[in-house]
């Protein structure tokens, strides 16, 4: 069983301020940080931190970022071999701005936008690894974020014994046109809010949009949709439940999404049911936001499990959805 990350893998430069800054106003970082990052980068480093078979597929140029962001990776037992990485490509890079003030943050990435160029060699790369993954008995795993479009629709249907799980962050025709493959489509409220074009999410609305989510998967899925620190919600066998957020001091909200999807992944390689992968996944999250940074900020996964089982962080009361 192997989990493979397919989207975006970038270099995150952290800048921590007092506040954010307003337009056309010059300030200074209290403190500064770097690392590897992106949604896959880091839903990827925390299936490899927690020692379970992790591929990376994204698009790299062979310059001083893309080789930092392979090496990180390699350093934590993700494997990069299948990574495409040539000077048609970009290494992405990201200004993070994290406010002291309000632990909110704000991003900037440079990437490639267009459309990704890949060549003969690159497809033959993605197709050693789909062979490599169907020459084994197990189910393997697919997290997908939403970017490397032209990776997901050739890579995906490739694999025969697989679970996809989706990162739902934007309403495309691209990503729409992906979840047809989906297992677990993990959506943020905003992506929710789009497919059903609705402005506010309430009870009714969430089902609506749950139903409209698992209309546009494949069958049996299992929809979620994440609500930041007020929990989520998900539908399963034709019931929404609802789970709740961890009562915690945030201190630098960078990667929680990330992680939590990289938690998720983990907890349906383990073959827990949808209740504990979720709570598991958001106790991550809660553990992750109490310290600056992403990588250096993930708990291992024995941390996790000991605060999960032993309920040593209070979750927040379940009304905060409605």
């Amino acid at each position: 069983m192997a989990i493979v990350h397919i989207g975006l893998s970038c270099y995150d430069q952290f800048f921590f301020v007092e506040r954010t800054p307003a337009e056309n106003v010059k300030t200074f970082s209290t403190q500064f940080l770097e690392s590897g990052g992106g949604p896959a980068g880091n839903a990827a480093y925390v299936t490899g931190k927690w020692k379970t078979p992790t591929y990376i597929l994204t698009t790299l140029k062979d310059d001083i970022y893309g080789r930092k962001i392979n090496q990180e990776h390699n350093d934590i037992g993700v494997d990069t071999s299948y990574v495409i990485m040539n000077d048609n490509q970009v290494s992405p890079l990201s200004a993070v701005w994290v406010s002291a003030e309000t632990a909110a943050r704000t991003i900037v990435t440079h990437k490639n936008n267009g459309d990704k160029v890949l060549n003969t060699e690159d497809y033959e790369l993605l197709n050693q690894l789909a062979d490599k993954l169907n020459a084994q008995d197990e189910q393997h795993i697919i997290l997908l974020d939403g970017h490397e479009l032209e990776i997901s629709k050739y890579f995906i249907p490739r694999v025969k014994n697989k679970v996809v799980v989706i990162d739902a962050d934007a309403v495309r025709e691209p990503v729409i046109e992906l979840l047809k493959h989906v297992d677990y489509c993990v959506a943020s409220e905003e992506f929710a809010q789009k497919l059903i074009n609705e402005d506010d999410l309430h009870i009714g609305n969430f089902a609506r949009a749950l139903e409209e989510m698992q209309r546009l998967c494949a069958p049996g899925n299992k929809p979620v949709i994440t609500l930041g620190e007020r929990g989520g919600v998900y539908l399963e066998d034709g019931l929404m439940h609802a789970y709740p957020a961890y009562d915690v001091r945030a201190v630098d909200t960078t990667g929680a999404g990330d992680i939590f999807h990289g938690a998720f992944c983990y907890g349906v390689a383990q073959g827990w049911d949808l209740t504990k992968i979720v709570r598991v996944a958001a106790l991550t999250s809660a553990i992750k936001i109490q310290k600056q940074g992403v990588r250096n900020a993930i708990p291992e996964i024995e941390d996790v499990l000991d605060a999960y089982n032993r309920k040593l962080i209070p979750v927040k009361a379940l009304d905060t959805i409605n």
